[in-house]
């Protein structure tokens, strides 16, 4: 599984009638060139961390789950990219990468597709359902 956090804003969530649940909205996430950023959450519990220290290591009160086969079935793929900071979860970050000959209508398609298959896994949504 993939961890992402996020802050709960107006654009960050929405209510999705079909799951009865609040789902990430694909605008509420930042395409990098490189890709999407991430945590890996085998490496966090390797380290000794939980999807919880993810939010607590930078801004956001939320973290979404993504499941890596729902990544790639998005087509899209995951590669790791350890970073020395923030020291104690910076090694367990990766990388949701999209093709290089990808447009960029295409690029943020298959983010949507991702982000409506991720669940939050950690933080509690703080308004209520429509």
């Amino acid at each position: 599984m993939l961890l992402r956090r996020f802050v709960e804003g107006p654009d960050s969530l929405m209510w999705d009638d079909n799951r009865n649940r609040w789902r990430v909205r694909s605008g509420a996430v930042v395409i990098d060139p490189d890709g999407i950023s991430c945590y890996l959450d085998s490496t966090l519990r390797d380290l000794g961390f939980a999807a919880a220290d993810v939010a607590a290591a930078g801004k956001g009160d939320l973290v979404a789950g993504l499941r890596i086969e729902d990544v790639r079935t998005a087509g899209c793929g995951v590669v790791r990219d350890p970073q020395d900071s923030p020291a104690d979860i910076g090694p367990a970050h990766a990388l949701i990468t999209f093709d290089a000959e990808s447009s960029r209508r295409s690029i943020k398609r298959q983010a949507s597709a991702v982000m409506q298959a991720a669940e939050i896994v950690s933080g509690t949504v703080r308004r209520s359902p429509p």
